[in-house]
């Protein structure tokens, strides 16, 4: 098996681009979709510094591994905030993307030329076999309903040595979800992961490790920020905060986020 590939992280002009681009979009939804179910959710990324940093964090801790070319599946890519940053990082991949919903999220599909399709299926990928060079789960993984068998079509479709990029995966020891669940809040997940056993559950699933770790101390009070001045503040104040707790080794075992960087491995 190959040791991990040394990557650099994005320049910070490139980082910026992807920011700008993903704000701008989100507030052209909110223009154009004033009655969508999700303006406040989409719009969030637009008049929350938290939440767009949030995402363009996630975005940074992968996409180094991303090279011109190549072809990505964003699965469960809802308004496709991962495919609409790398279009414009990178020009010249061609992403598709998939989902159990179908909502009206055209002004981040088009602007990211994704090509989109419905998921019909609990599970199986509309794919054929060893069609894509890169897969991202942002989100997406403690949400399937049958987590086997859809690690094992993530797999299927990549290609041999393709990448399969995990974040936003939540943290089993994260103090905001242990939180949420001792004082009932909906915010909970129903599944959540350690970062040792995912390592080894994605091992026995026939993926090789790359990178792996947490992201996120703080949680950004999404779109309840947006409209709420001590909200907003606490937003504000801990942004810039994340990243360096991220890397104290005690305070980072207690985020709220897991991520990996993982590559199919063929044996055959």
């Amino acid at each position: 098996m190959n040791p991990p590939v040394v990557v650099r992280p994005l320049p910070l002009d490139k980082v910026e681009n992807a920011r700008s681009a993903f704000r701008a979009l989100s507030s052209q939804f909110v223009r154009d979709h004033p009655e969508s179910p999700y303006k406040d959710y989409v719009g969030a990324a637009a008049s929350n510094d938290a939440v767009l940093d949030r995402q363009v964090k996630a975005f940074q801790l992968y996409a180094p591994y991303v090279t011109d070319g190549m072809q990505i599946l964003d699965w469960g890519c809802r308004h496709a905030p991962d495919s609409c940053m790398l279009k414009t990082v990178y020009p010249h991949v061609t992403i598709s993307g998939c989902d159990t919903m179908n909502d009206d999220f055209s002004t981040f599909h088009d602007y990211a030329g994704l090509n989109f399709t419905t998921l019909n299926h609990t599970y199986e990928l509309p794919y054929d076999d060893a069609h894509f060079d890169a897969v991202i789960s942002g989100g997406v993984l403690e949400h399937v309903a049958f987590e086997y068998e859809s690690l094992k079509e993530v797999w299927r479709v990549l290609k041999d040595g393709g990448l399969f990029f995990i974040t936003f995966l939540p943290n089993s020891r994260s103090w905001s979800e242990n939180l949420s669940r001792l004082i009932g809040s909906m915010n909970g997940h129903n599944r959540t992961y350690s970062l040792s056993e995912t390592r080894a559950m994605l091992l026995r699933r026939g993926f090789s490790l790359e990178t792996s770790g947490y992201h996120q101390i703080f949680p950004t009070l999404g779109k309840s920020a947006s409209d709420n001045m001590f909200r907003k503040m606490y937003a504000g104040l801990t942004v810039p905060l994340n990243r360096p707790l991220e890397h104290v080794p005690v305070l980072r075992s207690v985020a709220s986020n897991l991520y990996l960087v993982v590559r199919k491995v063929n044996c055959l």
